[in-house]
């Protein structure tokens, strides 16, 4: 065994634990709506279905149900399974979070000067903010601490 090989077991045995101990949280498309505060399912139908999201339960006549780390993908995780069974305990509390509005993003900024809701928009678009649109709306991870001063106007 060569050792890259030996890290890269190492790193799928410490994965396989730490999902045992935190396995993956299922959610209904409820779930979903609540966590990227939508009004229509149809919105998540269509980016589900864009994304190629599929259930974990599709032919049984139940409630789809989706894994979080699916959803994390989504919303532009690079690495959610890494990020769930690597990350501290308050890690995986904000990957659960409901995801922000453009002004609850804006609200939670540290900012002297309260930026305009078309800007934290404009930021987002151009990727200063980072930023998730999901159907037309934009999204925002919850920081820790809500340190969103990654940068300012200028």
């Amino acid at each position: 065994m060569t050792h890259k090989t030996a890290i890269m077991a190492t790193i799928l045995r410490q994965r396989a634990q730490a999902l045992k101990a935190n396995p993956i949280p299922l959610l209904t498309k409820s779930d979903i709506k609540k966590r990227w505060k939508l009004e229509s399912f149809q919105t998540i139908k269509r980016v589900l279905e864009k994304r190629t999201v599929l259930s974990v339960n599709p032919d049984t006549g139940e409630r789809p149900l989706f894994k979080l780390t699916d959803i994390l993908r989504v919303e532009g995780v690079v690495d959610p399974v890494g990020a769930w069974t690597m990350g501290s305990e308050k890690d995986r509390e904000l990957l659960k979070a409901p995801l922000l509005t453009p002004d609850e993003h804006r609200a939670g900024t540290n900012r002297l000067v309260p930026q305009h809701l078309e800007t934290v928009r404009r930021r987002a678009r151009s990727g200063a903010h980072a930023g998730i649109k999901i159907g037309k709306q934009w999204r925002f991870r919850q920081l820790p601490n809500d340190d969103h001063d990654d940068c300012a106007d200028t």
